[in-house]
C-alpha cells in the first residue's frame, strides 16, 4: 500500500506495480526458512514482496524507488528492477516471464557451482501462456537444474482454480 501511495504522491521514479495481495506467497517461500541467504531468488514487476521477505533493507528499497544513490541499483533500477545480491536476489524484471529463463541460468551457475544452491523463479499466472514457460520449464527438467517455479495466480489468465 505504502508504494502505491509513494508513486501517488511522485516519489517513485517510473513505474511502481503494488504486490499487494501476493504477501503470503513472498513471504512463505522467501521468509520462512525454505531458503538461504545463499539461495537465489528472481523476480517480476510485482517484486517488492520478494525483495523484503528475503531479507533487504526496507530504507534501501524506499530510496531505490524514490531514484535516490542508496538504493540498491544506485536509484537507476526504480520498482521493477530492485535488487540485492548479497541476499541473493538477482532482481525483478518487467518482461513478462523473463524470470523463467534466468531462473534457468541461475540454477545452471548453482548446478555447476556444486554447493547445494536453489533457484526460485517467481512468475504470474499471464506468464504461463508464453513460449518462455514451456521453453524454461522443459531445459530445467532435462538439465535437472535446481530451480523451483513459483507461479503467483494474480488472475491475469483465465486460469481455473480448485474448488
Amino acid at each position: 500500500q505504502r508504494c502505491v501511495e509513494l508513486f501517488d504522491r511522485k516519489f517513485v521514479k517510473g513505474t511502481a506495480h503494488s504486490c499487494e495481495g501476493q504477501e503470503a506467497t513472498a513471504v512463505g517461500v522467501c521468509g520462512g526458512g525454505l531458503l538461504t541467504e545463499r539461495d537465489f531468488v528472481l523476480s517480476h514487476h510485482r517484486g517488492h514482496g520478494h525483495v523484503l521477505a528475503k531479507g533487504a533493507d526496507m530504507g534501501r528499497c524506499l530510496a531505490e524507488l524514490g531514484g535516490r544513490r542508496d538504493g540498491y541499483c544506485g536509484g537507476m533500477g526504480g520498482s521493477m528492477h530492485l535488487a540485492d545480491l548479497s541476499k541473493g536476489v538477482l532482481g525483478a524484471n518487467g518482461v513478462v516471464g523473463a524470470s523463467l529463463a534466468l531462473g534457468c541460468g541461475a540454477g545452471l551457475a548453482a548446478k555447476y557451482e556444486g554447493k547445494g544452491r536453489v533457484a526460485v523463479a517467481f512468475f504470474g499466472d499471464g506468464a504461463s501462456n508464453q513460449g518462455l514457460f514451456h521453453e524454461a520449464l522443459n531445459m530445467a527438467a532435462v538439465w535437472r537444474l535446481p530451480v523451483v517455479f513459483f507461479c503467483e495466480n494474480n488472475q491475469a489468465e483465465d486460469i481455473p482454480l480448485l474448488p
